[in-house]
């Protein structure tokens, strides 16, 4: 079933869907892709549903966001922030003391700063790095 969490249109025209179980579907054109799927990024025994997601999969995807040089940020429920720069996927703990990685938000403020707010609260900005607790 196709549980959409987020809808974001890039730059380039790209449409990116974020959805809870199968990851990141892709429309470009008259074509759809799993994004996920294609990156090697859905467990091989997922039931592509609400259950949880280990470290290094982006199946659960909540927030979706593009950064002023162009890079498109996933927030997954279960294994935080995800950066794809066009051509590699780097993924982010936002803070280990934290119960979840649950992101519900990104958001590109006017100064270029990158915030992320937490789904057990907090908004963390991305200091090029890590992440920095704004509040």
């Amino acid at each position: 079933m196709l549980h959409i969490r987020s809808v974001f249109a890039d730059s380039q025209g790209r449409i990116w869907i974020g959805n809870n179980g199968i990851g990141v579907l892709l429309f470009h054109g008259d074509s759809v892709i799993n994004f996920s799927d294609k990156n090697g990024l859905i467990h091989t025994n997922s039931s592509k549903n609400g259950d949880i997601s280990p470290v290094g999969t982006l199946e659960h995807v909540f927030a979706i966001e593009e950064d002023s040089e162009g890079n498109i940020w996933f927030g997954d429920r279960d294994t935080g922030a995800w950066k794809f720069d066009g051509k590699t996927m780097t993924n982010y703990v936002i803070d280990t003391k934290l119960l979840t990685q649950m992101i519900w938000e990104i958001y590109e403020d006017k100064d270029k700063n990158l915030l992320f707010a937490m789904g057990n609260g907090g908004i963390y900005k991305f200091n090029g790095k890590s992440f920095d607790k704004t509040f």
